[in-house]
């Protein structure tokens, strides 16, 4: 039992199979985090996994941030794993991510290498890589540390949140890592139902944290706002005409993420730049 790592997950609509994912995580200190959820599904989880585990979940969706924040707050463990539910990753790979972690105290995060099939390991020695970029979908951490860091800025409700934290870590004394010896395959996109109520939060978001991340680095210009309510709407008129229902509904999720970025710029006091 690798009683000093816990396992944080997040389920935002995760289809029941990559639940069965998770039963690899029974000799860590697995903690779950479920969104959008009438009622608890705990009891149907432990049924799938046989293992104890932590639980928490809310009837609404709080966003990816505010999600993984409280859970890292929650783990009483030296270290702690982000993964994702679609995600797989032996226990050795995971001891290797914490042991290229914990070689120098200014390594931040330490991430596999991600593959697309298993393989087979032939690599005796440990070996790592600095990287100014790392796939924060697996990525190992030590709790304190990164609480004093601050890992996700909880304006970012879903997506981008991790090129800022990736930006917040490369303008720092910090590092991060990948682990030579260290592997992970991520079936990408798979770990949601995916239908269209689901494809618009994910546009809405993608483009609120567009809008975000422009507007806490300065970049952002009024001009660019307004350009991009015109040209979705234009576009969207047009994918309709066209039948096509993929972009149209891209330029609905852009439409509302474009609003809702509007509505928290009239919550605070803004100097954005004409």
């Amino acid at each position: 039992m690798n009683k000093d790592i816990s396992i944080i997950v997040i389920l935002f609509k995760t289809p029941l199979e990559k639940i069965e994912s998770l039963k690899k995580y029974k000799n860590f200190n697995l903690i779950i985090y479920e969104q959008n959820v009438k009622f608890s599904s705990k009891k149907k989880i432990k049924n799938i996994l046989g293992f104890d585990f932590k639980y928490f979940s809310s009837n609404e969706n709080i966003g990816l941030s505010r999600a993984v924040n409280f859970l890292i707050d929650k783990a009483k463990t030296r270290y702690c794993l982000m993964t994702e539910p679609d995600i797989t990753i032996s226990e050795k790979s995971i001891i290797n991510l914490k042991k290229g972690i914990s070689k120098n105290k200014n390594f931040l995060l330490s991430g596999p290498v991600l593959i697309k099939k298993k393989i087979k390991d032939n690599k005796k020695s440990f070996n790592f890589k600095l990287s100014k970029n790392l796939d924060v979908s697996c990525v190992l951490f030590e709790v304190k540390i990164i609480k004093k860091f601050k890992f996700y800025d909880e304006d970012f409700f879903f997506y981008w949140e991790d090129i800022d934290l990736i930006k917040r870590i490369n303008n720092s004394s910090y590092k991060m890592i990948i682990v030579q010896n260290s592997y992970a395959i991520h079936d990408a996109s798979h770990s949601s139902i995916s239908n269209i109520s689901v494809n618009i939060l994910r546009n809405k978001n993608y483009k609120f944290g567009e809008l975000m991340f422009d507007y806490k680095y300065k970049k952002l210009r009024k001009i660019k706002i307004i350009r991009q309510i015109f040209q979705n709407l234009l576009f969207f008129f047009f994918n309709v005409f066209l039948f096509n229902k993929k972009k149209y509904l891209c330029n609905v999720g852009y439409i509302f993420g474009i609003f809702k970025f509007i509505i928290y710029l009239l919550t605070k006091k803004t100097n954005i730049k004409n």
